[in-house]
């Protein structure tokens, strides 16, 4: 089973700015700043530059530490990437999620689109992940307001 959300927001600037601001290991924190029983980004590292195969290392909140690794990097319009070594208890509902950026330049301003797909690990999980995953989306609009602020 499967459950999906989406965010977006229409951010003032150049399409290629808000990517390079987005993608930027560095600005993790400023996007994911958590919710509820969803913990925040603490800090994030890349070892080379940010491209297809790249894994970016995420440490949250919670002292926990997972993996993002990108499988779609196409400045300044998409940006793909599978969330690997999730712990418990997110794991014991969670068996893979994976989020999409998409970016646009729509005049003056930029439209970004912030998708996350969730597979579950059964469909008795359904419950509590749409709890947790409502947690997340709030994170991520948190995280876009951020990142218009910034």
């Amino acid at each position: 089973m499967k459950l999906s959300i989406e965010v977006e927001r229409r951010l003032r600037g150049e399409v290629h700015v808000i990517f390079e601001k987005a993608t930027a290991a560095e600005n993790l924190p400023l996007l994911f700043p958590g919710f509820g029983v969803v913990p925040g980004v603490l800090e994030a590292t890349i070892d080379g530059p940010t491209e297809n195969g790249a894994v970016r290392i995420v440490k949250t909140k919670d002292g926990a530490t997972v993996r993002e690794r990108i499988v779609e990097h196409l400045p300044p319009s998409i940006h793909r990437y599978v969330l690997e070594g999730l712990r418990a208890p997110f794991s014991w509902i969670v068996e893979s999620a994976e989020g999409t950026w998409r970016l646009a330049q729509e005049g003056d301003a930029t439209h970004f689109l912030w998708t996350y797909e969730f597979t579950l690990t059964s469909f008795l999980a359904a419950p509590v992940a749409r709890l947790a995953v409502s947690h997340f989306r709030r994170s991520m609009e948190r995280g876009l307001e951020n990142l218009a602020k910034s």
